[in-house]
């Protein structure tokens, strides 16, 4: 459980769950800390696993459940009550109090990061608790109704246009130093960075419905496009995180330095095979950045997903790459890369207005840019991630979730494993073979897909969501029925294609 890291940055003689001792902006930097925790800490570990960035070292035991899709009521449950409970109370404290305040800059980082959450969970759970989620304290309500996912949507958009309808201030140096994400840039930028985190955000939500309510979702690209709408070009992202206990990435802390050790997720072949392309002219140099050192003179060799059980003495584990994780990495929200890949598709799509294959080579590059590459002769006439620029939607959609599957590898892990149910890509496989050595040899080869775990408990069907937690179950009489039976699965709404 990676949950009280946020006490670690905040002044330690304030509550910032308390108004009576925290200022609005000091309970914004809690909620925001908490947000990223959740996000960047267990959730990214679950994505990481079903989106095959990495897979169980078959020398060790911590994240089996994962990689087999053995999930039951008890686990993530403390996500989702700290989910509820710190982050998204926090934020809603931080709305009432600025709306009183009419600080309404801080109303909207507010509101987006409260939207930002709600999203994670709608997506995690499909119908979730919201408009009478926070009302414990206020009006007694410990039961809340659940809504459904498409309704919660909708309000997440009005709530954002809501705010993005204020008339922003600039906030002061004392506020400024509380935003964890934009604070570095100059006061009088910082609220414009919010708008198009906002509007980014938006985007986001409306292209997810684009199987489920398309209707929907083309109304509201073709909005935000024709009002202008500026979107995102830099990250969204929590970057300062130090190599220090309590101080360190969230994902790192708990796998890594609480677990005393570093060797426990391995890279999954299916990534790795993809970036390595058998060290071609179309080698990905990202490799080194996300698998380590490459497989020529080190030894290095991936784990196919689930491949957990192979004996030690059939593949020696010091010889498994290990996926790159680093104390210092950014809790990303929405990088730079991801607004880019949003717009493109959006463009493809023939929703918005513009050149998607330059937004989509501009996700490409600012990916490579985040390791200090140059990917432009990838981009290229004859580059592996060429844009098909003359063939169909469904080419150039593969190309762009694909280029932003690799992007979001070990960062925003959770928001890729959304993206393949959106877009089933990468496309799903399962290994074939009349036995195991036959299967494992299957899934060794897998490369850019999503490979069914070799330790699969689901029949060969794919994970796709979570399942409502225990004590929500136990606690809460309001859980639907359908709720209650729902197996990871089963699809959310929003997954149509």
């Amino acid at each position: 459980m990676m949950l009280s890291c946020s006490e670690e940055w905040l002044d330690v003689n304030t509550d910032p769950n308390s108004p009576e001792s925290a200022s609005a902006e000091l309970v914004f930097s809690s909620g925001t800390l908490e947000l990223a925790t959740i996000v960047g800490g267990y959730y990214n570990l679950l994505g990481g696993f079903w989106s095959n960035y990495w897979t169980q070292s078959n020398a060790a035991n911590q994240y089996k459940y994962i990689d087999q899709y053995n999930i039951i009521e008890t686990d993530f449950e403390d996500q989702w009550a700290e989910m509820y409970a710190s982050a998204l109370n926090d934020l809603h404290y931080v709305k009432t109090q600025a709306e009183t305040d009419e600080e309404w800059t801080l109303y909207l980082m507010a509101t987006v990061l409260e939207a930002y959450g709600y999203q994670v969970l709608v997506d995690l759970y499909d119908n979730i608790p919201y408009t009478d989620a926070l009302k414990g304290e206020t009006d007694g309500n410990f039961t809340p109704e659940f809504q459904n996912g498409p309704d919660i949507y909708s309000a997440l958009i009005t709530e954002i246009d809501n705010a993005l309808g204020k008339e922003l201030n600039i906030l002061s140096d004392k506020k400024l130093k509380q935003d964890f994400i934009f604070g570095g840039a100059d006061a009088s930028v910082q609220p414009d960075l919010w708008i198009q985190f906002a509007n980014t955000l938006k985007l986001k939500i409306y292209m997810r419905q684009m199987y489920a309510r398309p209707a929907v979702a083309e109304a509201g690209v073709r909005a935000l496009f024709t009002s202008g709408a500026e979107f995102l070009s830099t990250d969204a992202m929590l970057d300062i995180y130090i190599d220090a206990a309590d101080r360190d990435n969230p994902l790192y802390a708990s796998n890594v330095r609480k677990l005393n050790t570093g060797t426990n997720l391995r890279s999954s072949a299916s990534l790795y095979n993809y970036l390595y392309d058998d060290g071609a002219l179309n080698f990905d140099p990202r490799f080194d950045e996300l698998m380590g050192p490459s497989p020529s003179g080190s030894g290095n060799v991936a784990l196919p997903q689930g491949g957990f059980s192979v004996l030690s003495t059939d593949v020696d584990p010091t010889t498994v790459s290990v996926f790159v994780l680093s104390p210092t990495t950014p809790v990303t929200l929405i990088s730079e890369a991801e607004s880019y890949f949003l717009q493109a598709e959006a463009i493809a799509m023939g929703w918005g207005s513009g050149d998607a294959q330059a937004m989509y080579e501009a996700g490409v590059l600012a990916d490579f840019a985040k390791y200090g590459l140059d990917g432009s002769a990838l981009v290229g006439a004859g580059g592996r991630y060429e844009y098909p620029a003359g063939g169909s939607f469904e080419q150039q959609q593969e190309a762009i979730i694909m280029a932003k599957w690799v992007s979001m590898a070990g960062t925003q892990s959770i928001e890729a494993f959304f993206e393949t149910n959106r877009t089933h890509f990468p496309a799903y496989y399962t290994p074939a073979g009349a036995n195991y050595s036959a299967r494992y040899a299957d899934a060794l080869a897998a490369s850019g897909v999503i490979s069914y775990s070799l330790e699969g408990l689901t029949q060969g069907q794919f994970p796709k969501r979570l399942i409502i937690p225990r004590n929500e179950r136990l606690t809460n009489p309001n859980v639907p029925a359908a709720m209650k039976t729902a197996k990871i699965t089963d699809k959310v709404w929003w997954d149509k294609k």
